[in-house]
């Protein structure tokens, strides 16, 4: 019976109209249930992954512009051997679902377990909790060298900057009222820009309260990086190539790799 008994229709009409609710219902909730099930089932993993830092292993936070191919070049910089054995962890926060070559990028035997995928926007103070960013090293922003637009492209990357600054330093100050804290947070911003003026920008925009018990960032200016190695190479040819060298690590020669002119 509806509802026990207790309210019933007196009325022809009201039975009537009570009889077609109880038909409706029946036909309609469960399709309605279905409908809900599959949509909870297609929910992307990605989209409620959570990190949580280990005190024996350090992470960092990777945002921004990130492809697979500066994924890679990334990767095989921060993953290599020449840094040390120390485990380290990746966590990259991107606001799409991977690719079908990230995710097998992301799942290869080198990278799986030291690369984190998670579908957030960097912009939420709960996808950085995800990340758990206080707690990171440090968080790197890629930037789009490819842009039609890179003056708002550094803009852009310099709010995700700020936002991140206060959040990571009104976290602590939580944590600091709750006794959970005590000193700050070893956290460091390196931000890619694309303009020389942005810098200026940049920490301008930084200058707060909160900011000040930050470490000192590390700002790298694309534009302003290829056109020293050009000036440089014009007085030092081949200054290039022994940067380049320089700053890439390098390992131990494949045998058999050798061409048959070496040989």
């Amino acid at each position: 019976t509806v509802c026990y008994g207790e309210i019933i229709p007196n009325t022809i009409y009201g039975k009537i109209m009570i009889m077609f609710l109880i038909v409706v219902i029946l036909l309609v909730v469960p399709d309605q249930i279905v409908k809900l099930v599959d949509l909870i089932s297609a929910r992307s993993f990605y989209v409620t992954r959570v990190y949580k830092a280990t005190s024996d292993i350090f992470h960092i936070v990777l945002i921004g512009r990130i492809d697979l191919e500066s994924l890679q070049s990334f990767c095989s910089e921060f993953f290599h051997s020449d840094h040390g054995s120390l485990y380290r962890h990746a966590v990259i926060v991107l606001n799409e679902e991977p690719s079908r070559e990230m995710e097998k990028f992301l799942n290869s035997k080198e990278n799986k377990g030291s690369l984190i995928y998670i579908q957030g926007d960097s912009s939420s103070d709960d996808d950085l909790l995800r990340a758990d960013i206080v707690n990171a090293k440090a968080c790197i922003v890629f930037t789009d060298k490819n842009s039609k637009d890179p003056i708002s492209e550094d803009q852009l990357n310099t709010i995700k900057c700020l936002h991140i600054k206060k959040y990571v330093y009104l976290t602590w100050l939580k944590n600091l009222r709750s006794n959970e804290a005590k000193t700050y947070p070893e956290f460091r911003l390196c931000i890619q820009l694309n303009k020389p003026e942005s810098t200026a920008n940049y920490y301008n925009t930084l200058q707060d309260t909160y900011t000040n018990r930050m470490l000192q960032d590390q700002v790298l200016v694309i534009e302003s990086m290829k056109m020293n190695l050009l000036s440089k190479s014009c007085l030092t040819p081949g200054i290039i190539a022994l940067v380049s060298n320089l700053v890439m690590s390098s390992g131990e020669a494949k045998t058999g790799s050798e061409t048959e002119w070496v040989k």
